[in-house]
């Protein structure tokens, strides 16, 4: 008979022995038993003790001993609460840090994002180490030092540092701060966030595009020093988001279009209509046509004045020369294109008394030219009824891929407009050395400001400060919420109209959903939370090990390595030039005080050697490791609740269909190219 079993009868005895006198303390007969001559009971049996202390003594004793004796401290779900996949790192919400945490948790879904930061980082490190041994060939050859500095990515390394605490595997609940991460980023801009303004979509406009300076600054850099690299291999990652969006008008009555125009897109912002509910697909094609009326038209003008000029019958010889000339441009002319002034003052004398008929209806095209690796998608839902803004509450039916059809010569085009940029920016950089790594460009409006400096004219929403509510104040465009002058129109409908140039190949491209940010409440005043995709967990042969196919970080916080058990590793069969990852990263605490610089070049040595072992594996290890997979068993709960709801600190298992129902409260949408 063990203890507890030895205890509760003796209890039970005691409670018996006293009934006599007070038969109401129990209500039922114990069972009969044999208590063992054990020392305990002895003593308990000699003290004159009342009824109702001895109780109260062995109750107290076993509520603090029991705890700490393992056969007492058995559960039946003991090994339920093992699971990898169970909960995830949440974040303190301690005022209004909801859009924050929800921001972020977004990004920690992204395994094409692990990739980039490894690669960036890795090769930042490299150059490091390339000006290093160039500064010391100098100083050994008694020549002046070589004085180029590399660009700093702290927002790089914060954002790797914080995505790997809050993707590490965990068998407990824990949360962290997300001010670590936006403290760096207020450096960065020598600002504070606003405590009026939390707009999940502005915060993540502005790390993207921190991270995007920060990484063509590193671009610029590799393309400026071709001398220091001295033909040194310097392989850059393509910036994940960067994508660009094409628009291009087309005209109804001529047939005859714009020339191509590129924008740079990080987000693909999406405003939901004033309907009932619509799927994302055809929200996106709606919103790639837009009908424009009443548009003067440079080609219909001129295909006008050709016309008159052909029927009359005595042509000056100079009006016969300016006939000539318009019908030899109108074979290349683009609708807004400028004329020549002596063609263009013809062209506007014959014209002059039919200008209203000559008013034409356009199509305007916009969408992607070039895909990006991850794919942002924001749902503006601001919309203004009677001068209000108020939120559009339409449900955006989204799936968990997403496939969209790119044209192939409009990507060609997008290509080479890209490199065209990218070698003037080294041109120009090239003649204004050194590299200006500054952050003084515009800012996203109300986000960020100093205190002595706001801007002139932005007013503050009114807001409610309570725990875990934030405002979300869109920044509204007018082209997103100003209707069209024409409603009846529809751009199907003109579209046969328009002589429309065949595409030359489509290729398709397919998403699959990784995050999904929920805003819940009001246009002022709500909650943010997000559906965080969970890794796949596998298990091997070794028992309490487990695999997940996500990309582990390399820059991690200096004293995470020595936090994480050896059981907890993060493999990816998915990138294998990061499997044998899991090397520790020195720590900084135990080495002697150093600037920070040396510190930053250490780390990088560290992230570049492991990055080489992996590399340089040897085929009989590998071979190991391939044996090894086989043998794998996925954890089955991460494909049954394949997400985490993350609200700040509070972690739930969701399934997908549960996900794709939260159509009405979607926010932003976060989908990776699928390979």
């Amino acid at each position: 008979m063990d203890l507890e079993e030895t205890l509760s009868n003796h209890l039970t005895n005691l409670l018996f022995r006293s009934s006599s006198q007070n038969p109401s303390l129990i209500v039922a007969q114990p069972s009969e038993c044999s208590f063992p001559a054990s020392r305990l009971v002895q003593w308990l049996s000699k003290r004159k003790f009342p009824s109702l202390s001895t109780l109260a003594l062995l109750s107290l004793s076993y509520y603090i001993i029991a705890p700490s004796i393992p056969f007492l401290n058995r559960e039946p779900g003991r090994m339920f609460k093992k699971r990898p996949d169970k909960t995830t790192t949440g974040l303190i919400n301690a005022t209004v840090d909801c859009f924050a945490n929800s921001t972020v948790q977004a990004l920690a879904s992204l395994p094409a994002l692990n990739v980039y930061l490894n690669e960036i980082l890795s090769t930042q490190g490299s150059l490091c180490k390339l000006l290093e041994d160039r500064r010391a060939n100098e100083e050994l050859k008694g020549r002046k030092t070589f004085g180029q500095s590399l660009p700093s990515t702290p927002l790089h390394e914060a954002l790797s540092i914080l995505l790997s605490q809050l993707q590490q595997t965990i068998y407990e609940r824990r949360s962290i701060s997300v001010w670590s991460f936006l403290n760096v980023l207020e450096k960065i801009f020598n600002s504070r966030i606003s405590k009026s303004q939390h707009d999940a979509h502005e915060l993540l406009q502005l790390i993207l595009e921190t991270l995007e300076k920060e990484y063509v600054s590193v671009q610029l850099f590799v393309g400026v020093n071709d001398e220091l690299l001295q033909g040194t291999p310097v392989s850059i990652p393509e910036f994940p988001f960067s994508s660009l969006s094409i628009n291009q008008l087309r005209s109804v009555e001529c047939g005859g279009s714009s020339s191509l125009g590129f924008d740079h897109m990080a987000i693909y912002s999406l405003p939901t209509p004033r309907q009932p509910s619509i799927s994302l697909l055809d929200l996106i094609q709606k919103n790639q046509k837009e009908v424009i009326e009443g548009y003067n038209c440079v080609k219909c003008n001129v295909l006008f004045c050709i016309d008159a000029l052909s029927k009359s019958s005595n042509l000056t010889p100079v009006e016969q020369e300016n006939l000539k000339q318009l019908k030899k441009l109108n074979a290349t002319l683009k609708i807004n294109d400028d004329l020549p002034p002596s063609l263009q003052v013809i062209v506007d004398q014959t014209c002059k008394r039919y200008k209203s008929e000559l008013k034409s209806t356009l199509i305007k095209n916009h969408g992607l030219a070039k895909p990006p690796k991850i794919l942002p998608i924001h749902l503006s839902r601001s919309m203004f009824i009677q001068s209000q803004a108020v939120r559009n509450s339409c449900k955006i039916e989204f799936d968990e891929t997403l496939v969209l059809d790119i044209n192939g010569s409009i990507l060609e085009e997008a290509q080479k407009f890209i490199d065209k940029k990218l070698k003037e920016a080294i041109q120009k950089a090239k003649e204004c050395k050194p590299l200006d790594n500054s952050f003084n460009e515009t800012l996203p409006p109300n986000l960020l400001f100093t205190e002595d400096e706001k801007p002139v004219g932005v007013e503050e929403t009114m807001f409610v400060e309570n725990a875990g509510q934030d405002s979300e104040d869109e920044s509204l465009s007018s082209n997103e919420h100003i209707e069209s002058s024409n409603t009846d129109i529809e751009p199907e409908d003109l579209e046969s109209s328009a002589k429309v140039e065949p595409e030359t190949s489509i290729r398709q491209c397919t998403y699959r959903l990784q995050a999904v940010i929920c805003h819940q409440g009001s246009h002022r005043i709500g909650h943010y939370e997000c559906y965080r995709r969970k890794p796949h967990y596998y298990k091997t042969s070794t028992p309490n090990e487990f695999l997940s196919d996500v990309p582990e970080l390399l820059f991690k916080a200096p004293t995470e390595e020595a936090d994480v058990p050896p059981s907890e590793i993060s493999l990816s069969d998915l990138a294998p030039g990061f499997e044998e990852s899991d090397q520790e990263i020195p720590s900084d605490a135990a080495k002697s005080p150093e600037t920070s610089g040396s510190r930053f070049r250490r780390r990088m040595s560290s992230i570049i050697s492991m990055s080489k072992s992996s590399e340089d594996s040897s085929p009989a290890r590998s071979s190991d490791h391939q044996s090894k997979s086989v043998r794998r068993k996925l954890v089955s709960s991460s494909v049954k609740n394949p997400f985490w709801k993350i609200s700040d600190s509070k972690i739930t298992e969701y399934k997908l269909e549960d996900v794709l129902r939260d159509s009405g409260a979607a926010y932003m949408l976060f989908y990776e190219l699928l390979p």
